[in-house]
């Protein structure tokens, strides 16, 4: 896909399209002669005062004992930046150089394990490590050399290959995930299908300064005032692992579509819960019973979601662990 100037990272140069030339040997660019400045006669200025330098600024006063700086406490990971991608190996570059016939369409260039791409007029040509704004100058500046005259060159990034971080465990979608720039946890979790749930835990593990470092994020603080403290970012390499609490998740059984566990997202109720599984079977009995384990205690409730159905009660909240069991109509 190509993407555009302003909104995906795609530039072009903007001179008018000239016509191919042959590359004379010697040929070079000549840069304008330099005109030389005028004197002008000016009153030598006064002396600068001189500056004083750290130690002399922050020096304490004659008689007074110096101030202990303070200690430097452990930073937090640090907010993403808005740098730009890098493209690295296997990336696939989507590039098109406009007017040439031979390459009318953009071409693709898978970027090799030397990190070159083999471009037409060049050879092998550099990329890794470049962005996309670099890459774009570096081929315009080595096409006009002889090549092509004020070349216009689009320069996109179609597939991202060479960065990603695996995400494990109780998670929808679980797999290798690419990271396309700045990249946070809960981007990649949302990614990989993550709901807004109760309880659980997000590792990350990842190679710092030559050891392995695990971060542990708990899920329900994704979704709290705590969000910015917790959703750092995210690393290539990076392997995510989701775990859940039996407190995450409630239970269907008996007449209803699609009995089984399911996750115990914010706001459940026994009527959300019935809609979850699928809805009532054909032959289901709307007094169903919500069993509930409490301080090593099983309490039993029969809730008549017929009755909120209608309006005519209150619906009722659904905790982590909860069994409602939909039992069959009697005839």
């Amino acid at each position: 896909m190509l993407m555009s100037l302003a909104g995906m990272g795609v530039v072009a140069a903007q001179p008018v399209l000239g016509q191919t030339r042959a590359r004379v040997p010697g040929d070079e660019l000549k840069a304008p002669p330099k005109t030389p400045p005028t004197q002008t006669s000016q009153t030598p200025p006064a002396p600068a005062k001189a500056q004083e330098t750290p130690a002399q600024a922050s020096a304490p006063p004659a008689g007074q004992a110096p101030v202990k700086p303070p200690e430097t406490q452990a930073a937090t990971p640090e907010p993403l930046g808005k740098a730009e991608y890098q493209v690295g190996v296997s990336d696939v570059l989507e590039i098109h150089i406009f007017g040439q016939s031979q390459t009318e369409q953009p071409t693709l260039y898978t970027i090799s394990p030397s990190g070159t791409i083999r471009f037409p007029y060049l050879g092998d040509v550099l990329v890794a490590g470049k962005t996309v704004g670099l890459i774009h100058d570096l081929l315009v500046k080595r096409l006009s050399d002889g090549y092509i005259v004020d070349p216009q060159v689009s320069v996109g990034v179609k597939e991202y290959n060479s960065l990603s971080v695996t995400v494990l465990g109780e998670i929808q979608k679980p797999g290798r995930y690419p990271l396309r720039g700045p990249t946070t946890l809960l981007e990649i979790l949302s990614e990989a299908g993550l709901t807004k749930t109760t309880g659980g835990q997000a590792t990350v593990a990842r190679m710092e300064e030559g050891s392995n470092k695990i971060y542990t994020i708990k899920l329900d603080d994704m979704f709290s005032s705590n969000f910015e403290k917790v959703n750092i970012p995210i690393r290539d390499g990076d392997v995510i692992n989701v775990t859940r609490s039996e407190g995450s998740r409630f239970y269907v059984q008996g007449e209803v579509a699609k009995p089984g566990q399911y996750d115990l997202e914010r706001g459940m109720t026994v009527l959300k819960a019935i809609s979850v599984a699928g809805g009532f079977g054909k032959f289901a009995n709307k007094k169903v019973m919500i069993k509930t384990v409490k301080d090593g205690k099983e309490i039993n409730r029969e809730v008549d979601v017929g009755k909120i159905e209608r309006g005519k009660s209150p619906d009722v909240p659904i905790t982590g662990g909860d069994i409602i069991v939909v039992p069959k109509r009697s005839f």
